[in-house]
């Protein structure tokens, strides 16, 4: 991430995300006793939402990040179409040490 997005590395960024889970995803296809997939993407899948809070109900995002993130997610679920389940979660970077406090439900 310290290099400028020029074509090329969005290229890499993408590949590293999008062909590698494909990849997997091909793997998993022959297999007689299908495993559960658990495929972590990224925050980046709700776009630049600025200190709206957002869950998995909201719609992706636009921008570059959150277009990688439908591929990614998109092709880790074509799993299912074999037997596997697929399981997606999506993480993003923790940038407070600040406990984060959260409303029990």
């Amino acid at each position: 991430m310290s290099r400028r997005w020029s074509d090329e590395q969005k290229r890499i960024i993408r590949d590293s995300r999008v062909v590698t889970t494909r990849n997997i995803v091909e793997s998993l296809r022959p297999l007689d006793a299908k495993p559960v997939f658990v495929s972590g993407s990224a925050v980046g899948f709700y776009g630049d939402r600025g200190d709206e809070q957002v869950d998995e109900s909201f719609p992706p995002g636009r921008g570059f990040m959150s277009e990688i993130c439908q591929e990614w997610e998109s092709e880790a679920a074509r799993a299912t179409e074999f037997g596997v389940r697929v399981v997606q979660i999506r993480t993003g970077v923790v940038l407070s040490k600040e406990v984060a406090r959260f409303k029990r439900c």
